[in-house]
């Protein structure tokens, strides 16, 4: 398997996500690199790595839909429903 720079990965645990829009925002970059990425294996890994992203935003936006947390500057309108 092909090596990877470090350098490559985004840095995820250096802030904490907080909001949907930041979610999202993930998810775009994880997109970005599975486009690019020359490994099948990478492809699919940073694929399933932004699905995990965007399903964070849905359960984000389904909790300050229900009050269960507070919404914060970067979350979208409405909850979505499930």
């Amino acid at each position: 398997m092909a090596e990877i720079a470090r350098s490559a990965i985004p840095e995820i645990g250096k802030q904490e996500l907080r909001s949907v829009a930041e979610y999202l925002e993930r998810a775009a970059e994880f997109e970005g690199m599975a486009e690019s990425a020359g490994v099948d294996v990478l492809k699919k890994r940073y694929a399933d790595i932004a699905a995990c992203y965007r399903l964070l935003a849905k359960d984000r936006e389904w909790l300050i839909g229900t009050g269960a947390i507070e919404q914060h500057a970067g979350d979208r309108g409405p909850a979505i429903s499930r």
